[in-house]
């Protein structure tokens, strides 16, 4: 396939990015997941709100998928609301991924959790991972340093 034939469509349908701000809309955690696919089943907004150790709390909400998470998320903790921005990236299951910061906002035992499922999802995918410490990143092959960019 030559990428020059593909159009802008389908180079963002094969991009997910995390940035480093959490960027959720005043809708449900339903409607926030199937913005990185509408036709998603509620069986699999629960798998991927699984992977990103969401599941139970979700589930607790009285409203559970259909909970309104307010203007940019304000209704969900930080940690909260960056395991969903997360989830929306997985949902969307593109072949290259970019996650700036993913570990934000979630303490280190929630880390621990999500970071070997994270670390499967992310087997046999391009993924460009950005963090200001290397231990709050998913499992990588290869790293580099800006620092050590520096003058060359």
């Amino acid at each position: 396939m030559n990428l020059k034939d593909l159009s802008l469509a389908d180079w963002q349908a094969q991009i997910g990015y995390l940035t480093q701000q959490t960027d959720l809309f005043a809708t449900s955690i339903a409607e926030n997941l199937r913005l990185a696919k509408a036709e998603a089943t509620d069986a699999e907004l629960w798998e991927v709100l699984e992977l990103v150790d969401l599941k139970q709390e979700v589930s607790d909400f009285p409203q559970q998928l259909d909970t309104w998470v307010g203007e940019t998320g304000r209704q969900l903790s930080g940690g909260q609301a960056r395991r969903l921005a997360l989830a929306r990236v997985i949902l969307k299951d593109p072949a290259v991924v970019i996650l700036d910061e993913p570990f934000s906002s979630l303490d280190l035992a929630t880390q621990a959790v999500i970071r070997p499922k994270l670390d499967a999802w992310l087997t046999g995918r391009t993924a460009l991972l950005l963090a200001h410490d290397l231990s709050a990143l998913p499992t990588s092959d290869r790293h580099l340093h800006l620092q050590d960019l520096q003058g060359n």
